[in-house]
């Protein structure tokens, strides 16, 4: 029994004498906080630690189209209270303390669908100095280490890009928060952005080429994706409408998700919405490209051409024969306007520009307005579909084709790459097209007036479907072929002769 009572206190005096050893290990200094990076604490925290640390995708000013993770730069979203936080950086050797200079509010214009504001100062390593948060709410803080800048911008909402409406905070809490909207008109796909903005502008500082100031950064603060996964800049959210209903949004802030990943959105349908009735639509044309026996029309009191539509169903149409409009030499321009007045008006950017004469049109002006590279006689059709207030202008010269024209384009089509539509023939109405020539053996697919936007593709059962990214239809050996599409239903006949 002693000596088993010897054996145990020899042990724990061994013990006693590695942990000695390993108190004098030449190791890294032991800090309380055990997470590295910049951080934020103070009274406008609750009196918690936030770590600033998710990585920032900025543009370059110099090259609008790259997008990139700036080294060193990082960003957090968290709900503050009033109150005061500083910053500090916690590395495995200590703590380094910032103060903050040079802080000011800024309201940018640029780069947002309505002004929004900011904060934004200078770090100060080993200074004194901390941020006032003056009013509650979610926060998005970010640092860049390169410049020693920081900003804090309040999420005050997140924006529908292709509506400008936009999600409000409806409650909030540092355990949670919810952004909603309610009853937006959305009729496509969409992009998600804080507080109006795609992005920050900071062209001040540097993005690391020799073209500074030219090659300034920009924070960016829009997002695509999916609403339960947003990525930075990334691609349109697709939505698929139904036809006379609005759309709710409501957006989650979960604070143990960092970063973006905390932001998720879900839709759900609002019900049906009342459509506009265009019946008392008096529509004419209005502007100095507008000829009359040889004569400006202008820009007067009266439109040219006054009409209402005719209705059938939702779908409301203006006709107008043998107009004359002058090429765009001068500043010659042209628009449609309502009752003679400037209450309403419709240019280039409001419509959808469709028939045999689509090329001939362009924006004309700042504002807008239609302009045309050569004078010229043209039928019109004008058309607005109540159940998504969508607009089209059909245009065409005698002879042409007042409706939407289709063509095929592919590898197995004459000149056999993708990078040229072949017009099919269409009959009387524009629903049935034919062609008859050679193909090689390939793919090939129909679009709608040369856009990618409105494809009919094979739907893999022996049939045709609409869709935005249609699948083509594969030539298996080349030779003559005729083929005919029917564009309303759709439906493809593909024949080798």
């Amino acid at each position: 029994m002693k000596k088993n009572l010897f054996y145990l206190m020899m042990l724990f005096v061994g013990l006693a004498v590695l942990v000695s050893c390993d108190d004098d290990d030449d190791g890294p200094k032991v800090i309380d906080n055990p997470t590295y990076g910049m951080q934020i604490s103070g009274t406008a925290t609750g009196g918690e630690t936030f770590v600033i640390d998710k990585s920032q995708m900025v543009e370059p000013n110099s090259d609008f189209a790259t997008k990139v993770v700036r080294e060193g730069m990082y960003y957090g979203i968290y709900y503050l209270s009033v109150g005061e936080f500083s910053f500090k950086e916690v590395t495995a050797d200590g703590e380094v303390s910032y103060g903050l200079s040079d802080v000011a509010e800024t309201e940018q214009t640029e780069e947002a669908g309505r002004a929004f504001t900011f904060k934004r100062g200078n770090l100060v390593s080993g200074g004194t100095g901390t941020f006032s948060v003056t009013a509650e709410g979610l926060y998005y803080i970010m640092t860049d280490e390169t410049s020693a800048t920081f900003w804090v911008m309040q999420i005050n909402s997140f924006e529908i890009s292709s509506t400008n409406d936009e999600a409000t905070m409806t409650s909030g809490t540092a355990a949670g928060a919810v952004f909603e909207l309610t009853n937006t008109d959305l009729r496509g796909a969409y992009k998600v952005r804080i507080n109006s903005g795609w992005k920050i502008i900071a062209d001040d500082i540097p993005f690391g080429g020799t073209d500074f100031p030219d090659d300034g950064i920009r924070p960016i603060i829009s997002f695509g994706g999916s609403l339960d996964n947003l990525t930075f800049d990334g691609a349109d959210i697709a939505f698929e409408p139904i036809p006379l209903h609005l759309t709710n949004f409501t957006f989650t802030w979960d604070p143990s998700e960092k970063g973006i990943a905390g932001i998720t959105g879900v839709t759900t349908d609002a019900g049906e919405k009342e459509p506009t009735d265009y019946s008392d639509y008096l529509l004419g044309f209005i502007g100095n490209a507008v000829i009359e026996a040889d004569t400006s029309w202008g820009w007067g009191d009266l439109s040219y051409g006054n009409k209402l539509p005719v209705k059938d169903g939702y779908i409301y149409t203006w006709t107008w024969n043998d107009v004359s409009i002058a090429d765009t030499v001068g500043g010659r321009t042209w628009k449609f306007r309502k009752d003679n007045a400037w209450n309403f008006t419709l240019g280039f950017e409001g419509v959808y520009v469709s028939g045999s004469s689509k090329p001939d049109f362009f924006k004309g002006s700042d504002d807008g307005n239609f302009g045309v590279e050569t004078s010229k006689v043209y039928d019109f059709i004008l058309e607005v579909d109540a159940t998504s207030d969508s607009w089209t202008l059909y245009a065409a010269e005698d002879g042409g084709y007042l409706f939407n024209l289709w063509g095929m384009i592919g590898s197995a089509v004459p000149p056999y790459d993708w990078s040229v539509d072949v017009d099919l023939t269409p009959n009387a109405d524009g629903t049935e097209w034919t062609w008859t020539g050679d193909l090689e053996a390939g793919e090939l697919k129909f679009r709608m007036d040369n856009d990618w936007a409105n494809q009919i593709g094979d739907d893999g059962a022996g049939g045709a479907e609409f869709n935005s990214n249609a699948t083509s239809w594969n030539i298996a050996e080349a030779g003559n072929y005729t083929i005919v599409l029917d564009s309303e239903t759709p439906d493809v006949t593909i024949t080798k002769n």
